[in-house]
């Protein structure tokens, strides 16, 4: 619950700085996942084709933490924040979980432990994703994006009585945080 609180306050301070700079175009999006995050996204164009922002997650499936990605979009038809859209993002994410250890092999026999333990990764993502302005005033957003992301991997060791142990985590990178494929649906509101 800390995590989710420190999220939606860094979401609203992002916003409230930008919000000074530039009266109008500014948007604010929310998307959730189907099984695993609570994303809140801030976008701020900044001419006819750029905008920028960024947006904070909170995952709370089988790998708990907080991803936070500052993004630059270009709009091809150049008519920011509506349109279709390429997307760079930076990654920086925090995960607290279970890993499971082993060491040895089937003639050695194989040892097992079992720790929770803090990891970081980094890594990038690129999207592309359309973006339409509906309603009476132009300002509900709807955003659809498909998208690749690379993230280091949360495989790690450690040295238990002398002795090393591995671990890896598959579901990291295929339907965690750090899942290659990273479609998105996000519904917002234009300030």
């Amino acid at each position: 619950m800390k995590k989710l609180v420190m999220i939606i306050g860094f979401g609203l301070f992002c916003f409230g700085n930008l919000k000074a700079q530039n009266n109008e175009g500014d948007i604010l999006k929310l998307h959730i996942g189907v099984l695993n995050k609570i994303k809140l996204t801030y976008e701020h164009p900044i001419s006819d084709a750029f905008s920028f922002g960024g947006s904070a997650a909170y995952y709370y499936g089988s790998i708990p933490g907080v991803k936070i990605e500052p993004l630059v979009r270009f709009y091809i038809g150049g008519e920011a924040p509506s349109g279709l859209y390429l997307q760079a993002r930076y990654i920086y994410g925090s995960f607290n979980t279970n890993f499971t250890y082993w060491r040895g092999g089937i003639e050695s026999g194989i040892d097992f432990i079992d720790k929770k333990k803090t990891v970081s990764s980094m890594g990038g993502g690129l999207d592309l994703g359309y973006q339409w302005l509906s309603g009476r005033d132009k300002n509900i957003a709807i955003d659809f994006s498909l998208g690749v992301q690379f993230m280091q991997d949360l495989n790690n060791t450690i040295v238990d009585s002398g002795k090393e142990y591995t671990s890896a985590n598959v579901g990291f990178l295929t339907t965690g945080p750090g899942a290659i494929f990273n479609p998105r649906l996000s519904i917002g509101y234009k300030f």
